[in-house]
């Protein structure tokens, strides 16, 4: 776990030793830099091998350099985007190591620019990045963690409102994983409002969803895909209940400011995290689910900053942050052994 908290620490130490500059857009540019730049060294670095599904991921990469899509071939079920990707790079002649380390940096570098441009707080939107999954995934999930990175970078549209440019952002990041298509929702739910009557609702379809995962599943199943259903016990109950928990804190934390303001990235944010609820109240049968749910939790890095930098009392500021952090760290360290990534081994 060394180079993990290497990583960790250096962002720590660029969020601290940047503390005096009174710039606080160069503040924000440091800090994201170091820190993305520390998390995508340690993830070129690793060994190749080092992930669950790196090796079939590999295979990919080296069948692609013979294949021709034009003609009709395929490289096993991957979309077109990311197959065409990987055969590029074939084609440069890169090793697996460059394939993997560009990878990393292809898909750190939309996140890190969006963290950049909208985070209150971009210390701990990549210190919630590396923590909460996101960062771990990227290591076996190539695909998707490109497409979910997309889509995360395809917030701009929606925050400017310019649906054409979202819509063909998702397209592209659907190349690389279909899933990315549940994101399109997201341009018309960021501006709705939880009012009363809405928040009551929302809560009743949670409580739905959860209690008849098992039938919603199979019928949700038959749109994707066409093969056999099958119901897992995936044992994700208790993270359903501690976003549904958190949805309903930022609902009591995220009101209006202390001149009457809403804030329009708090309140798409937090609507993100009820979707994210949903998807996580499938996902105990279900691991597809729960990870298509990801383009949607990844804005619990910029929703969590939002939610810390809005409290008055620095009472209930410093009651998040001891929350946050402890918490954030002990899900690393269970995800990382769940992941395969613990311990770390580095190339040779």
């Amino acid at each position: 776990m060394t180079p993990y908290w290497c990583a960790l620490v250096a962002l720590a130490a660029a969020a601290g030793l940047t503390q005096p500059l009174a710039n606080r857009a160069l503040r924000g540019s440091i800090v994201t830099l170091v820190g993305c730049g520390a998390l995508t060294t340690v993830q070129a670095l690793r060994d190749p091998q080092l992930g669950i599904d790196v090796g079939s991921y590999l295979n990919a990469f080296h069948l692609s350099h013979s294949l021709d899509f034009l003609a009709g071939d395929t490289l096993y079920n991957f979309e077109i985007g990311f197959s065409l990707y990987a055969q590029f790079l074939a084609k440069q002649g890169l090793s697996d190591q460059w394939f993997l380390a560009i990878t990393a940096i292809v898909t750190m570098l939309p996140v890190g620019l969006t963290i950049r441009r909208y985070s209150r707080m971009p210390a701990l939107s990549v210190f919630l990045y590396a923590t909460l999954g996101f960062y771990l995934f990227s290591y076996s999930g190539l695909r998707q963690a490109m497409a979910v990175a997309i889509c995360f970078w395809a917030y701009r549209f929606i925050i400017d409102r310019k649906p054409l440019p979202f819509l063909a952002m998702v397209l592209a990041a659907s190349l690389f994983h279909q899933s990315a298509l549940a994101f399109i929702p997201a341009y018309w739910l960021f501006p709705i409002l939880p009012t009363g009557p809405i928040v009551i609702a929302g809560i009743a379809i949670i409580i739905a969803t959860f209690a008849l995962r098992a039938e919603i599943y199979p019928i949700l199943y038959s749109l994707y895909r066409d093969s056999p259903v099958l119901i897992e016990n995936t044992g994700a109950g208790l993270l359903f209940v501690a976003l549904a928990l958190l949805w309903l804190a930022a609902l009591a934390l995220g009101g209006p400011d202390d001149k009457g303001h809403n804030s329009p990235t708090l309140n798409g944010t937090r609507n993100y995290l009820y979707l994210a609820v949903l998807f996580q109240a499938l996902a105990s049968v279900s691991f597809i689910v729960g990870r298509t749910g990801y383009y949607y939790l990844i804005f619990l890095v910029l929703l969590v900053p939002e939610l810390i930098e809005r409290q008055e009392k620095p009472s209930i500021k410093a009651a998040m942050w001891l929350i946050t952090v402890p918490a954030c760290l002990l899900f690393f360290f269970t995800q990382a052994g769940a992941f395969g990534l613990n311990p770390y081994k580095s190339f040779n």
